[in-house]
Formats: structure tokens, sequence, C-alpha cells
């Protein structure tokens, strides 16, 4: 495996920066960026982490023991629901609401330049682990609303999660996030 450091400012399109190439089967290029992050980005970063972390926690918790039993949390809450146990909704929130933020912290703060990403987003004027960022906020905000409508309300923690997708969805929209993930900006 070899490795190639290539100033930007040799390459067409771009002026500042270096772009790291891994050759062989691993292709991995990331690029730096010419512009300074906003406050508004480190504060986004650390509560996606924050969701993430903790939804790959309690994701496995409920996959290893789908009765709930691990936290304390009854059979009873999946009445009237379509699931005989908590395998499948920790297995979501593991995924979706867990490795996925992980994914996209490391994708919003190394912005790796992988040809499958641009055909990922809809928004073609934006980067896009910008698009995951405000998913994953909306995405939470709706898992938060479904629980709600399943199991029932009057939890302090689901609160606290609704208003992290909020805040997410937020922070994913503030105009200095927003122009640092503009394409041709930051790129």
């Amino acid at each position: 495996m070899t490795i190639k450091i290539i100033k930007l400012s040799e390459l067409p399109r771009h002026d500042a920066g270096h772009l790291f190439y891994l050759s062989g089967d691993i292709h991995l290029s990331v690029i730096q960026s010419k512009h300074k992050r906003p406050w508004t980005l480190y504060v986004l970063l650390v509560l996606l982490l924050f969701q993430g972390l903790g939804a790959i926690g309690g994701g496995l918790v409920l996959m290893i023991r789908p009765d709930g039993s691990m936290i304390h949390m009854p059979m009873t809450m999946l009445n009237g629901s379509i699931f005989p146990d908590f395998l499948i909704p920790g297995l979501i929130l593991f995924l979706v609401l867990g490795v996925f933020p992980v994914f996209t912290f490391f994708v919003l703060l190394l912005q790796p330049q992988w040809s499958f990403l641009p055909a990922l987003s809809i928004y073609k004027d934006r980067y896009a682990g910008w698009m995951f960022s405000l998913f994953i906020g909306l995405g939470l905000i709706i898992w938060m609303d479904v629980e709600v409508a399943i199991v029932g309300g009057g939890s302090v923690i689901q609160e606290i999660y609704a208003a992290l997708g909020l805040l997410i969805v937020i922070f994913t929209l503030t105009p200095s996030v927003m122009r640092y993930y503009q394409r041709g900006s930051s790129l």
C-alpha cells in the first residue's frame, strides 16, 4: 500500500488543502477545507455523536435481551404494536439511529470524496453528509412520535430525544452549516 500526498493547488478546480489517496484495494480521499469550520458545526457533530453512541448502546441491549429485562422495559410496552419483542426495534435503533449517525459524524468531519456519496444526495448543491444529518434529525423526531403513539408518552427520555432530533435539524439548517457544506464552497 502506498500513500500519495498531492497538493490540491496542483490539481484543477481546487486551490487549498491536501488530497490523501491510498492506492491498492482501498481508496480514501479526504479534502481539507479551505474554510474554517463554524462553531455550529461542532455543536452538530457533538449532537450526532451523542445520538449515535447512545442508540448503539440502547440497540445492543435490546438485541441482546429482546425481552427488555436489561433496561427494565416491560414487554407490556409492546401491547398493541406489531412487535412480539424488542429485537426489531433494537435492530432499527442500533443501525438507523446509532451506526448511521456515527457514520455521518465521520463523513461530516472528514468529508471523504467517495464517488457514491453525490449519487445518494437529493440535494445536489450540498455535500451528502449534510443531507444525512438532516434526515437523522427528522428520523429521530419521527421515531419518538411513533414510540409515543405505540407505547405511550410521559417519559422524560422521550422528550429529551425528541428535543435532540429537533436540535440536530436546527443545527443542520443553520446558515453557517449550510454554507459550509454547499458544493463548491468547502470542497
